[in-house]
């Protein structure tokens, strides 16, 4: 579970250098999870298969339901976006795959990411253990009820 610190309130006009706001002033402050973790493999899941609120522009709204036809997001209610997994030093180190990833995916062969995740250079036991926690909080929210 993730531990939400601060909401940031930007001031002043957009910066012209440095990552793009969007217009957006306000911001969030999560716990970064890999913290004091030395060669941490994370995995970026994308929850819902609804990926906007119902208040946004209509132009998101069809753009982004089209994101979630075309990727597990809609049938699984899930999407792994991206991720960065530990292959050892004698492999090169990490490999990165973008926050585009998991838009190459059905729910035919999802499983094939984490498979790519579990590839990490760590113990059968670690990658069993992971398995396990997985399919454990991903069968806990789908079994969850949508809004009303």
């Amino acid at each position: 579970m993730l531990t939400f610190f601060v909401t940031l309130e930007l001031s002043g006009p957009e910066p012209t250098e440095g990552p793009a706001t969007h217009g957006r002033n306000t911001s969030i402050i999560l716990q970064n999870l890999a913290y004091g973790f030395d060669e941490a493999c994370i995995m970026d899941i994308k929850l819902g298969a609804q990926l906007c609120d119902d208040e946004a522009p209509q132009e998101k709204r069809d753009r982004l339901d089209a994101v979630s036809n075309n990727t597990t997001s809609r049938s699984l209610g899930l999407r792994i976006a991206g991720m960065k997994v530990w292959k050892g030093k004698a492999a090169g180190g990490y490999k990165v795959f973008g926050k585009h990833y998991g838009r190459t995916f059905a729910a035919d062969n999802c499983l094939e990411a984490v498979k790519e995740y579990l590839s990490a250079d760590i113990s059968e036991e670690q990658k069993k253990l992971i398995a396990e926690r997985f399919l454990k909080k991903v069968t806990s929210v789908r079994s969850r009820p949508g809004p009303p």
